[in-house]
Formats: C-alpha cells, sequence, structure tokens
C-alpha cells in the first residue's frame, strides 16, 4: 500500500453534482419558504447579504441581533432556523429518491464507490445525508470495491441514539446520531468519515442541533467536543508528513478551514488538488469577487501557488462517467 496518505475534502459543489443546492440556490430555496417568504425583514437580510457571504451571512446577522434584542428577534431568528432545517430535509428526501447514486462509467473501476474508497479519510462541510444514504448506508460490499477493501465505515465521537454500536443498522442517514465524544477509537481497518460542520441529522448531548450554519462557525465548532476534535483531526492529518489533500465543491469561504490547510502548506510541505468549476483560478477569481477587494494577490492565491498540485474545472460526474483525457489527470493524485 502507498504510504502517502490521501485525503479528501467534500463541500457543496459535490453534492451539486446529485442535485444538492449550493449557496445562491439555497437563498432562492429559503426566500421562497412560507416563513420567510411573509417575514418582510427575513427577506430583507437574506437580500442585503447576497454578496457577501449569502444566506449564511444573513443568519449570522439575525443572531447577533438576537443576541441584543432576544424578545424582538426571537420569532425571526426560529423562523430563519426551521427555514434552514427544512431545507436540508427536502435535500435528504431527494436523494433518497435517487435512481442511483453511481455514475455508469464507460470505463470499469472508475465508477464514484471506487473512487471514494481510495481515500484514508473523508472529511465533508456539507450537513446533507447523500452518503450516509448511497455510499456508506451501502455497507461493506461498497466499501471495499476497491484495493484498499475497508471493512466497514465509522464516524468517531457520535452513535446512532439508543443504539449500541455492536448493532447499529445498516443505513445511517434515517436515524439520529448523538455526541458521544467519549468513543473515539479509530479502527484502521474501517474509514472514517468526518463531518467537520455537524449534519442535519446530528444532536448535542444536550439536546441541541449539531449543524453548523452561519458566518461564526469556529466559535460554534468550540461548543461542540466532537466537532472540535473533527477540526484537530483534519489538522493533523494534513500536517503528517507527505499528506495530499483533494478538494471537491469547497468555496475556500471558510476562514479556520483556510487557515488548517495554509498552515499544512507552509509548515508540512501539503500539497492538494483542487476540482472546481475556477480550477487553479479559484483563489484569483474569490479575490476579483470579493466586494472592494484591491487588486493585490491575496493570501489564499499565494497558498495555491505554493501547494497545489493539480486541478480539474471539470465535474467528478464527468471525470467518472467517460472523460478519459481529465481521468487519467485526476488519477496522477494517486500516483507517487
Amino acid at each position: 500500500m502507498n504510504s502517502t496518505p490521501r485525503y479528501l475534502l467534500l463541500g457543496a459543489g459535490f453534492s451539486r453534482n446529485w442535485g444538492g443546492w449550493l449557496a445562491t440556490e439555497a437563498f432562492e430555496y429559503l426566500i421562497g419558504h412560507r416563513e420567510i417568504s411573509s417575514n418582510r425583514y427575513l427577506c430583507e437580510v437574506l437580500w442585503s447579504c447576497t454578496a457577501r457571504g449569502g444566506f449564511e451571512e444573513a443568519l449570522g446577522v439575525v443572531r447577533i441581533r438576537h443576541t441584543r434584542e432576544p424578545s424582538l428577534m426571537l420569532e425571526n431568528l426560529t423562523a430563519l432556523n426551521n427555514a434552514v432545517r427544512d431545507m436540508f430535509q427536502a435535500m435528504n428526501d431527494g436523494f433518497s429518491s435517487l435512481p442511483q447514486f453511481a455514475f455508469s462509467p464507460l470505463v470499469a473501476g472508475r465508477g464514484i464507490r471506487h473512487f471514494l474508497t481510495k481515500f484514508d479519510a473523508i472529511f465533508t462541510l456539507n450537513q446533507d445525508t447523500l452518503l450516509e444514504q448511497h455510499y456508506f448506508g451501502m455497507g461493506v460490499e461498497s466499501l471495499s470495491v476497491a484495493t484498499r477493501g475497508w471493512m466497514g465505515a465509522q464516524m468517531p465521537g457520535v452513535r446512532i441514539q439508543d443504539a449500541q454500536r455492536s448493532n447499529m443498522p445498516t443505513n445511517w442517514a434515517p436515524s439520529v446520531w448523538v455526541e458521544d465524544s467519549a468513543d473515539f477509537l479509530v479502527d484502521p481497518s474501517m474509514q472514517v468519515f468526518y463531518k467537520l460542520h455537524g449534519s442535519s441529522n446530528w444532536r448535542s448531548r444536550f439536546d441541541a442541533d449539531m449543524l453548523l450554519v452561519g458566518n461564526n462557525k469556529l466559535q460554534d465548532i468550540s461548543q461542540f467536543p466532537v466537532l472540535s476534535r473533527y477540526l484537530s483531526e483534519f489538522e493533523r492529518a494534513l500536517c503528517t508528513g507527505r499528506s495530499k489533500l483533494m478538494v471537491i465543491g469547497y468555496g475556500f469561504r471558510d476562514s479556520h478551514i483556510n487557515t488548517s490547510i495554509a498552515l499544512a502548506v507552509e509548515t508540512h510541505g501539503l500539497r492538494f488538488f483542487n476540482i472546481n468549476p475556477d480550477g487553479a483560478g479559484q483563489a484569483e477569481q474569490l479575490r476579483r469577487n470579493a466586494q472592494g477587494a484591491i487588486q493585490q494577490t491575496s493570501d489564499l492565491e499565494r497558498i495555491f501557488v505554493s501547494g497545489l498540485c493539480g486541478a480539474s474545472r471539470r465535474s467528478i460526474r464527468e471525470i467518472c462517467e467517460g472523460d478519459n483525457i481529465e481521468f487519467q489527470k485526476v488519477n496522477e493524485f494517486f500516483e507517487g
């Protein structure tokens, strides 16, 4: 087995291949939600934040005002939180009715499940249950299709509510997961799945949502021991010598994630491959799109120059289905 650890980081652009919503599409869902469309204040906040962080910025604005005027803003904050939960539920319901998860590759061994098994661990910023339903939920057979031959998968630090780990159901998605920070043993025969921002079906030990949405995620992470541990595991993995990271569909808008990647690039020589419509130019495009940005090289652009080992502007669906030229380029990530 190759000694170079390889990790995967997923953003909303990954789920988009199966119909999941990007941030702009989430905004369009929310302004049509029954609790938002009838609320003039929330509509105005959402529209005002479209150019600076979208619906997550809007949620941050409402939360800050709620801390100052709790009695006045409680109804607004509750309505926005409900709409966000409904949005994730709508996506999860849509994923559950997918006719198929696996693409139809022209060449055997190039399906999405085969691709996913190649990574030592999968980190995701997504709170939907796409992978729980259609990858991890398929059991050992799904995880052993590649040469890695995983015996199963695990999400350390959480457990299915009212279930013992020895008798866990195969399908993770419909279940409610609860925080269990005392149980963080990682089995090397299992592929590990870390949901860095929690999940739409997770609850804390105090029965609070473990669904991190907003513009202050680092502070929110500190409130949950499991998510704090997950971020530490992400940083540890990237800072392991010779590590490589593949990034799919991440917008590079979460400062705490960017900081972890930058640290690994600058101090441990991390190399990363970026799959995104802007490819190697994503950091430059983000700077150009920033409101009032001065035309100077950004810190993120410097990280791209120092750490990028390749990029693709095509979707993972195109790559897996039959784009032979691009597939060979992406596959070089696993060589050497």
